[in-house]
């Protein structure tokens, strides 16, 4: 659902100088998605203690979120991919890793070898 808003808000603001008729509409809807956002992120940065997420930071994140997530959307109908494609061969290093660090360990125990 957040694609799909993301590439309407996108292809809209990307019309809003050819038609006209809708710029005031895309325009109120993305200012109402900013107003929402930056509450949000108000609440939250006063919540965690993070002044630091307010202001700047913030306001840029919701003006290039909808592009971003477009962006990312139509990519991924155009060449779609598997999220978990290099995961086992990842699990098989990382278990890899983890038998040899414990033979070091049990041979260091055993033999007094570092």
């Amino acid at each position: 659902m957040l694609g799909f808003q993301s590439i309407a808000l996108t292809v809209g603001v990307v019309l809003a100088p050819f038609v006209p008729g809708i710029a005031p509409w895309i325009f109120g809807l993305w200012g109402a998605k900013l107003a929402v956002e930056m509450a949000g992120w108000r609440l939250a940065s006063a919540d965690l203690d993070r002044r630091d997420l307010w202001g700047l930071p913030a306001a840029s994140w919701a003006l290039l979120h909808p592009p971003f997530i477009a962006t990312i959307v139509i990519w991924s109908f155009l060449r779609p991919g598997d999220w978990r494609a290099g995961a086992r061969r990842y699990r098989r290093r990382f278990f890899q890793r983890r038998v040899r660090e414990w033979t070091r360990k049990v041979a260091a125990a055993l033999f007094g070898t570092g």
